[in-house]
């Protein structure tokens, strides 16, 4: 016989979305830098500005249709703050000029 969850027993963690909104947005704008570091022989600093300029509107997308559809989720600023801190902390460790103890071996582009 199984005991019926109530939603007063479930595990909380504060502040959990923002946690994964973070995560996500990290894993997004990390995958999107190693990506063009793997196409382009050297990425200029505009494409940095590119990269973190599209993780952005693509947060604020997210949470303005979330905003206008109806459902369980709710639009919320703090989420997108935490899609823009993910997606610097994203570009910054992905960076392998800037933390090249983490990526010592280098992309060779096949010729």
């Amino acid at each position: 016989m199984q005991v019926p969850m109530h939603r007063d027993s479930e595990i909380r963690i504060p502040f959990a979305d923002k946690i994964v909104h973070f995560s996500m947005f990290f894993i997004l704008a990390f995958l999107w830098l190693r990506s063009g570091q793997y196409h382009f022989t050297r990425l200029q600093n505009y494409h940095y500005i590119l990269l973190f300029f599209g993780c952005i509107v693509f947060g604020g997308i997210m949470e303005f249709i979330q905003g206008i559809v109806p459902s369980h989720r709710e639009s919320d600023i703090l989420d997108w703050c935490a899609d823009v801190a993910g997606s610097a902390a994203g570009l910054l460790i992905g960076d392998k000029n800037y933390l090249p103890f983490i990526f010592r071996h280098q992309i060779r582009k096949a010729a």
